[in-house]
């Protein structure tokens, strides 16, 4: 089992390889939609609960990028291993969603796997709402431990910390011991401190052990610092 050194530098010699020059990525960002996946990579897509907007973005076409590099990186740590997870981090906009979004749709497409986005306002809401009807806690969160491969963004916004903290994770060990693979997404900065406040001690551990933490350091796509 790695220990919290191990990451620490994981997460530096991420940094390292993922820096630029100060430009971004000359990666166009197409809004053209990809050619539709057929059959049951296209059902598995559709249930994946995508946004529209990312799921839309062709996959850039270009090569000797970071943000490309990344991502064909994990496609092919996928490929070795089921239960691969990250935890993507950064300030907002340089393409952790997007990222995301990209690694469904490729697990749908050429893996056939099951997978699910969501928000965690939205998964934390769900299970609210399913409280406050009468619904077990553990039968609201069925949808998000079926699937082969979870994405969960926005993961700094809380609707409860010490409750939040809590579900994350159950959910997370609930995957882990069925080796699955879970996404994290967290705007924070890329220190022990930050990350454990974000996550949670268990899922701090759980990362060396399946996965490693990605901070995604170019500059934001959206043109504009953060």
């Amino acid at each position: 089992m790695k220990n919290s050194e191990t990451l620490l530098r994981l997460a530096a010699e991420n940094k390292a390889n993922l820096e630029t020059d100060g430009k971004a990525p000359d990666c166009p960002q197409n809004q053209t939609p990809p050619p539709t996946l057929g059959g049951t990579g296209g059902k598995l897509l559709d249930e994946a609960g995508c946004p529209a907007r990312h799921a839309a973005l062709r996959f850039p076409d270009c090569k000797g990028n970071e943000w490309l590099d990344t991502c064909t990186g994990i496609f092919s740590k996928l490929r070795k291993d089921g239960s691969y997870s990250a935890l993507f981090i950064g300030k907002r906009g340089p393409g952790k969603t997007q990222m995301g979004v990209h690694i469904i749709k490729y697990a749908c497409g050429v893996l056939g796997w099951s997978c699910k986005y969501t928000k965690a306002v939205e998964l934390l809401y769900t299970l609210k709402r399913g409280f406050d009807t009468g619904k077990a806690e553990i039968d609201s969160l069925k949808p998000y431990i079926a699937p082969q491969l979870l994405v969960i963004d926005e993961l700094q916004e809380k609707i409860d910390g010490d409750w939040t903290r809590q579900v994350m994770t159950y959910l997370f060990d609930r995957r882990y011991d069925a080796m699955k693979s879970t996404f994290l997404i967290a705007n924070i900065k890329c220190d022990p401190e930050s990350i454990r406040s974000c996550v949670g001690t268990s899922i701090y551990d759980r990362l060396f052990e399946c996965g490693e933490v990605i901070e995604f350091t170019w500059p934001s796509f959206r043109g504009r610092e953060q």
